[in-house]
């Protein structure tokens, strides 16, 4: 506790806690003086008041330093005093210097840290991103040191969105696949879900087919979880990943699926996304008309929503290959 409070910068618990101990090692010493003398005499009487538990060895010797350098100086015979101060020195000041050191954050504090940055980032152009890329490295590294899978999972998931950013796809799509497995040994069903999703659409501008493969496989799992937000991205993945194949029958359904899904969130954004997925389906199947009242319905929820970003812009480029 008095090296607890001494972290923290309370000088005034340990003076008032050196009466206590000092007594302590007083008592101690009076115990031996009559059957021990010498160096060992002095020797036994540190490790005893300084080491009787291996575990609390620095606790007990930053609250025990006063008195112990008192008792190697005043108690033990002129001879061996020098020695008996050395090795007093020796037991107490690596606990002292490590309460005299600042804490190093925690791994949840620096993941919470980098989380902020990479959201800012996403916001903010022109962000320094090599350097938020190798803190998210070095947090991982960091916690799967330390066997904390879920904030692993969280570096490796915002790595492989830096390095998506950065247009390095194979290494982002490690980086979903190292979180992946961070979410297995965590046992985090949503998570490897998610994680497996993002390393599909990563592959899915390179190796299509693999992608659908991935995403596939994945359905029975994600259905089973009935979580929409998932269910959502699984199927917009399976679309754009159809779409690469030129599989545009196959792609109708999914996209379908995914604006239903987006529905079910009220996610009006990811609704837009999926609309002009239909529409391109059906254009590309020559279903113009059917085209042409999606993109409609698309283009007016992009307006009522005021959302000048990919939605509009998206639903305005749709709205344009029809005529």
């Amino acid at each position: 506790a008095v090296a607890a409070e001494a972290v923290e910068g309370t000088p005034s618990a340990i003076s008032s806690a050196i009466p206590a101990r000092r007594s302590e090692s007083f008592e101690r010493i009076e115990g031996l003086r009559g059957r021990k003398s010498g160096g060992a005499w002095g020797a036994r009487v540190v490790w005893r008041d300084l080491s009787t538990s291996r575990a609390k060895f620095h606790e007990r010797a930053l609250s025990a330093a006063p008195g112990v350098l008192y008792a190697a100086f005043m108690l033990v015979p002129l001879p061996f005093r020098f020695h008996a101060i050395l090795l007093a020195l020796f037991l107490t000041w690596p606990a002292v210097a490590a309460a005299g050191r600042a804490p190093a954050p925690s791994l949840e504090s620096r993941a919470s840290e980098l989380v902020e940055r990479h959201a800012k980032a996403l916001r903010t152009p022109g962000t320094n991103l090599e350097a938020l890329l190798a803190d998210l490295r070095a947090l991982a590294r960091d916690a799967e040191k330390a066997h904390r899978d879920s904030v692993a999972y969280v570096a490796h998931m915002s790595e492989s969105s830096v390095l998506g950013r950065l247009a390095r796809r194979t290494e982002a799509e490690r980086a979903a696949l190292q979180a992946a497995a961070a979410a297995l040994r965590e046992r985090n069903p949503r998570r490897l879900a998610r994680a497996r999703l993002a390393a599909a659409d990563l592959r899915a501008a390179t190796d299509p087919e693999g992608a659908l493969e991935m995403v596939e496989s994945a359905l029975p799992e994600l259905r089973a979880l009935g979580n929409d937000a998932l269910l959502a991205d699984a199927y917009g993945n399976l679309s754009h990943a159809c779409f690469e194949l030129g599989r545009f029958e196959r792609a109708l359904p999914a996209c379908r699926a995914n604006a239903a899904h987006s529905a079910a969130l009220k996610d009006n954004r990811g609704l837009v996304l999926a609309w002009t997925s239909c529409s391109q389906a059906l254009r590309f199947l020559g279903r113009h008309a059917e085209a042409r009242a999606v993109a409609d319905s698309a283009l007016r929820l992009a307006r009522d929503m005021g959302d000048r970003g990919l939605p509009l812009s998206r639903s305005l480029t749709e709205k344009a290959s029809l005529h």
